[in-house]
């Protein structure tokens, strides 16, 4: 027989985390989350993934479910200034030619870190024969403008 798992965060009953704990399988405690917040969490998922990354989980909830929203909102707010920072560098790189320009997201952590490197790194190798380019004209002018 299948046991109920749903928990009401605060009111009676509940843990110091804000859930209420619900029987495992094992006899165990585990606390688990309100279907309202799994319900909510997986739908800012699934626009997550769909490339929606305005979508918040409330900030006003507490215990396992507040850190969980916390958390998530913190990720997509990483993803949308990313997201942001391409956009801007494709922009004033790319169509504006402002050659000096890259992705600064703020964050050197992890994964995040490596990925605003690779990025400047790719710009900084696409560049790299238009410059030399420049350089080698310029040369050339100076020699033939020069020539007395």
């Amino acid at each position: 027989m299948r046991q109920d798992r749903s928990a009401v965060i605060g009111g009676a009953g509940t843990g110091e985390n804000g859930l209420r704990p619900s029987t495992g399988a094992n006899g165990s405690e585990t606390p688990s989350m309100p279907p309202s917040a799994l319900e909510d969490l997986l739908e800012a998922l699934q626009a997550m993934e769909a490339g929606d990354f305005s979508v918040r989980l409330p900030g006003s909830q507490t215990g396992i479910v507040g850190k969980i929203a916390d958390t998530f909102n913190q990720i997509i707010s990483t993803n949308q200034r990313m997201a942001q920072q391409l956009e801007r560098v494709g922009e004033v790189v790319g169509k504006e030619g402002k050659t000096r320009q890259r992705v600064g997201l703020g964050s050197g952590k992890g994964a995040w870190g490596e990925m605003e490197v690779s990025v400047n790194t790719l710009i900084d190798d696409l560049l790299w024969p238009t410059a030399e380019v420049t350089r080698a004209i310029a040369a050339v002018a100076k020699v033939i403008c020069c020539k007395p």
